[in-house]
């Protein structure tokens, strides 16, 4: 509500927070701290403007997804969406002139933001996750998540962000049963925690597994026959 009589992405309000604010400027203030990264357009906020040198992690351009929500809904929430989408990338572009450089986790991210923020396209680049390859290696002796005869098709993720939702939903329900069709072994196992009832659901479609939250989803990558990443609303790197 603040965000809509404010006239501001609804992002800034929703993460607004005056003890981290205070506590971001006393410290700019007593020049033990001169430079500062934040991670997310949504943590520029709490930049002080007197550091010397202040870099953004934006990671993607979250304006973008909420532009793709959009149209996907109704009213009212397909105008929340929309003006979502237009105010948040306002801020964006404004926050990648005021900082000293803005990473994103794409070249197509990065892109994407120069060409809203132009007098800012030399202070854009791309900055790509690492990943630890000793941890996640499927050298690594895992115990068999999967029965004997299941050759395992896996999917990972949050099982209550809508991106996530869709994707399974529709692989289950479009991609999947062709997979049956050429590999009756096949099952698609969809790994992570908070799954909603929609995906829980899934699971009584023929060969879908759900297997809610899991201590360790290494054993179910690598026994898997493949991973997939079936993704058609989402920003950044899948």
């Amino acid at each position: 509500l603040v965000g809509l009589l404010t006239s501001e992405a609804l992002t800034l309000p929703y993460y607004r927070n005056h003890e981290l604010a205070r506590w971001a400027d006393e410290l700019a203030a007593s020049g033990t701290v001169t430079r500062g990264l934040a991670f997310s357009s949504a943590m520029a906020q709490f930049m002080p403007a007197s550091l010397s040198r202040r870099v953004l992690d934006m990671v993607d351009v979250d304006s973008d997804k909420w532009a793709q929500y959009a149209p996907t809904q109704r009213w009212p929430l397909s105008w929340v969406y929309a003006r979502e989408g237009r105010k948040l990338a306002e801020w964006e572009a404004r926050v990648a002139e005021d900082f000293d450089a803005t990473l994103l986790v794409s070249n197509d991210e990065a892109a994407l933001l120069q060409q809203r923020a132009p007098q800012a396209k030399s202070r854009i680049g791309a900055f790509e996750n690492g990943v630890d390859a000793d941890y996640f290696s499927p050298a690594r002796d895992y115990p068999n998540p999967y029965p004997a005869d299941v050759q395992g098709v896996v999917f990972t993720g949050a099982m209550d962000y809508w991106p996530n939702i869709d994707a399974v939903t529709w692989f289950a329900d479009h991609i999947f049963p062709a997979v049956r069709d050429a590999v009756p072994g096949a099952q698609f196992t969809i790994v992570g925690s908070r799954p909603t009832e929609a995906v829980i659901g899934l699971a009584r479609q023929t060969g879908v597994v759900v297997t809610g939250g899991v201590s360790d989803v290494r054993p179910w990558l690598a026994h898997a026959a493949c991973a997939v990443a079936p993704l058609r609303i989402a920003r950044g790197v899948q």
